[in-house]
């Protein structure tokens, strides 16, 4: 289990002195966030989310961001391979002065479908399939859409939660209904996942 601590200053940001993207927004007070996040293959970090830029990224302690502007969030990621997955976004409230936040990524290796893809509000879109992987060998295309995802529609599911859905333990199966990129097909592939290193 690894623990830190994430000194929040608000109106000035620094990670270990150099300045971020969250400078200028008006001052309220600081907020203490500690973290935690299980032992695991690959690089972890966290992220601010809902602060001046969206995704001020840190690597291990410090950022600034106005807790009281719009959804500020942190949120937490881990790199396996050519996969990151990442935690659900814990809000932080704009009265808090500390926090302490668990965050939710798996503990070991983490299989997936071998596809970039992106949240279009009509679905999740397949930009690209990675060779010799489910994806491609499922006959998954870029310009396909993926409209379920073990049962859940994905039509406002963000990138984010739809990864958080389709990654998972490698050898476990994950259920997609796909239309074509003509839109003239639907149908339903079973892939199962795998690791996707790094090529």
């Amino acid at each position: 289990m690894r623990i830190a601590a994430l000194a929040v200053v608000v109106g000035g940001a620094s990670v270990a002195g150099e300045p971020m993207g969250c400078s200028g927004l008006p001052s309220h007070h600081d907020v203490e966030v500690t973290w935690s996040m299980p032992s695991g293959p690959g690089p972890t970090g966290i992220q601010l989310i809902g602060c001046h830029d969206w995704g001020a990224q840190l690597e291990t302690h410090g950022a600034s961001f106005d807790p009281g502007w719009q959804r500020c969030a942190v949120q937490g990621w881990r790199q396996d391979g050519e996969l990151r997955v990442t935690s659900t976004p814990v809000k932080i409230p704009g009265d808090a002065t500390s926090i302490h936040v668990d965050f939710d990524l798996p503990t070991g290796p983490i299989g997936g479908m071998g596809a970039e893809v992106r949240s279009t509000g009509a679905g999740v879109r397949i930009e690209r399939v990675l060779p010799e992987t489910p994806a491609a060998l499922a006959g998954l295309r870029s310009g396909d859409r993926v409209i379920e995802v073990d049962g859940l529609p994905t039509e406002y599911m963000s990138t984010d939660r739809f990864v958080r859905v389709v990654t998972g333990a490698p050898g476990t199966a994950v259920g997609l209904k796909v239309r074509s990129r003509d839109g003239e097909e639907i149908r339903h592939v079973r892939l199962i996942r795998q690791r996707i290193l790094s090529r």
